[in-house]
């Protein structure tokens, strides 16, 4: 893990004392932000940027599809078990007279487990139908996801989302990370640089959005005592 000491000398090389971004960086963190993890996110918004950014389902690793079909396959299992379960119920009392311990237990738990699943299904749908129409890939990814983050560590630690000095450090900053990247046939992809870096209305209008839609995370403090 970067310690402070190394997160300054990354930002001495990358923005160097008398440029604009530095200045910026430097008012920053003399508000209030912390220098190790500022320096980590906005590396991870330029990564993000270099990237092919996620879409929200990608971010997690799931496929859309899959999960549009899940809550019937599930309701379809609890119909099921629910027609089994007195097959199941009838063999627990065999092997045990009187249903005590893990097999009482047991019993209990298959009798309510159509119902479980129901209720998991339920919350299934509407998460992806949520999600569908609030986080749809037009709306969401990795990249946006990350500039949000960004605006929300700065302003909880200023009180000001300081969207002009975001957009200098990261217009500056994102020629000095590395832009030529690899996709998965070993092809180097180059990337433009987004609008969102050098756009302080754009910075603006996009923490706006993903926060109207609950999609900005909170930061955190790891300052050091």
């Amino acid at each position: 893990m970067w310690d402070e000491s190394r997160a300054l000398a990354r930002i001495e090389k990358d923005l160097p004392k008398g440029s604009p971004a530095r200045s910026a960086f430097d008012q920053l963190c003399a508000d209030g932000c912390e220098s190790i993890t500022l320096v980590a996110l906005l590396i991870k918004t330029i990564a993000e940027a270099h990237l092919q950014p996620a879409t929200l389902f990608e971010t997690f690793g799931t496929d859309p599809r899959e999960l549009k079909k899940l809550p019937y396959e599930i309701d379809h299992i609890a119909q099921r078990i629910e027609r089994n379960n007195a097959f199941l119920q009838a063999f627990l009392s065999a092997q045990s007279e009187n249903l005590r311990g893990p097999d009482r237990y047991k019993a209990a738990l298959y009798r309510h487990l159509p119902k479980e699943l129901r209720i998991y299904a339920a919350d299934l749908r509407i998460a992806f139908a949520m999600s569908a129409k609030d986080a749809g890939p037009k709306k969401y990814d990795s990249l946006r996801s990350a500039a949000a983050t960004l605006v929300e560590f700065v302003k909880s630690r200023t009180g000001k989302p300081h969207y002009e000095s975001l957009a200098n450090i990261l217009s500056y900053y994102f020629p000095r990370v590395p832009k030529r990247v690899r996709n998965g046939k070993g092809d180097e992809l180059s990337h433009k640089m987004p609008s969102l870096f050098d756009s302080a209305p754009a910075l603006k209008e996009n923490y706006r959005r993903m926060k109207k839609r609950g999609l900005v995370r909170s930061i955190p403090s790891f300052r050091q005592q």
